[in-house]
């Protein structure tokens, strides 16, 4: 095989990571929340996909770097008294939120991707953030199975976000709980 064909099919079997418009925007609210540029993991972010996820319709892992990478903004709960509710902005469900609790720093990026319906060699970026659990929330109508929707509810009654008012919208806290454990 001559050179030229050998780095064309290279190439073409080459596992690419997307940022689309919409992961774009989506990173408005986590991009805070590194102290390392999100951005830079992508290599990282291929390597891990070459090597243990390839062919995977939809991948979500846990990568652990060598150094802190940011903030995690979910916690255990401390005091149940300070449990407020609101929606976050751009959401339409209610987040579970703990008051006067700090983000925490990590070495640990959850990232969850889907492969391209044109090239399944190409993998779309839905979200990337420091912490070490991807879990949807209590209400979401993506919940898929009993088991995962009991994962759901014992995680969101042990644990909330940090609350940062800037990421809420403020005329939807409330102190009442807006869906049953």
């Amino acid at each position: 095989m001559k050179t030229t064909e050998m780095m064309e099919k290279f190439e073409k079997e080459r596992i690419r990571v997307k940022q689309t418009k919409r992961f774009i925007k989506h990173m408005e609210q986590h991009h805070k929340d590194f102290i390392i540029p999100y951005w830079s993991f992508i290599g990282d972010i291929r390597s891990i996909i070459n090597e243990y996820h390839r062919g995977e319709k939809f991948i979500e892992f846990c990568y652990q770097h060598y150094t802190d990478v940011g903030y995690s903004n979910i916690n255990r709960i401390e005091n149940p008294d300070n449990i407020v509710y609101a929606k976050r902005k751009g959401r339409e469900l209610y987040s579970k939120f703990e008051l006067n609790r700090e983000k925490r720093l990590t070495n640990k990026v959850v990232v969850a991707l889907k492969q391209s319906y044109y090239n399944e060699n190409e993998y779309h970026l839905i979200t990337m953030f420091p912490g070490d659990v991807n879990i949807k929330e209590v209400g979401d109508k993506n919940i898929k199975s009993i088991d995962e929707f009991n994962r759901v509810n014992k995680f969101w009654s042990n644990n909330a976000l940090v609350f940062e008012l800037d990421k809420i919208e403020e005329d939807t806290i409330t102190s009442e709980k807006p869906y049953d454990l």
